[in-house]
């Protein structure tokens, strides 16, 4: 069975090899989509319908953000984390006391 199916499969690519050219190689390095026009301007223009409504879009890259927003938690996310950071350490303690018991 495997060896009918890898037959196959190859024989495909053998005769039609012609479809897995690329038609067209662009002459780009890593540089040109990892600098920060391209990141800030290029590839944040295309996440716009991820944006709340009514958010208004930057029409040119001058109207982009210099400088980060400012980021302050909330009341809800701090007791969130509480909540999670006592749940580990709770299973933490869990897992060494029955550990513990098993081992004596």
């Amino acid at each position: 069975m495997y060896y009918s199916t890898t037959i196959f499969v190859f024989s495909l690519l053998f005769f039609n090899i012609k479809f897995f050219v690329p038609q067209t190689i662009f002459p780009t390095t890593s540089k040109d989509y990892t600098n920060e026009r391209a990141l800030k301007w290029v590839a944040s223009k295309t996440s716009d319908e991820f944006l709340a409504p009514g958010f208004k879009k930057p029409k040119s890259e001058y109207e982009i953000a210099k400088k980060p927003l400012p980021f302050q938690e909330t009341a809800i996310e701090k007791a969130a984390n509480v909540a999670s950071l006592i749940g580990v350490l709770a299973l933490i303690i869990g897992i060494i006391f029955k550990y513990a018991k098993t081992k004596r």
